[in-house]
């Protein structure tokens, strides 16, 4: 399930730490809960990473700058092209589930205005 419906339909999906090319909750164990400020609704529970996440997402990015420091022009750019498509994508879903919400909420406080 897309997580930018999933305040819709009230099935959260827990967002994490990417770090070193995985996926990781927070060591911790705990999230924190991200509201969507137009209807106050729980949008999605985040990992809530502390000074080791910080610490591993640093050295991982250490590890990998050598080679992305010898990378081609022309494979960065394909690698920063399909980056910005993925947003776009997730970009669009979020639109669509916005709109989603607000003609719900449209939907529910319709006013009729009497003809004269």
């Amino acid at each position: 399930m897309s997580t930018s419906k999933a305040h819709l339909t009230g099935s959260l999906q827990p967002y994490q730490c990417y770090i070193g090319g995985r996926w990781v909750g927070a060591g911790s164990g705990r999230t924190f809960d991200d509201v969507e400020p137009y209807g106050g609704r729980l949008f999605a529970r985040v990992a809530a990473g502390g000074r080791p996440e910080a610490r591993a997402a640093i050295d991982a990015a250490a590890g990998a700058f050598p080679a992305w420091a010898a990378t081609t022009p022309e494979v960065v750019l394909r690698a920063r092209v399909e980056a910005a498509d993925a947003a776009l994508r997730r970009m669009t879903r979020h639109v669509h589930a916005y709109a989603e919400a607000i003609a719900e909420v449209d939907s529910r406080t319709a006013i009729e205005v009497p003809e004269e």
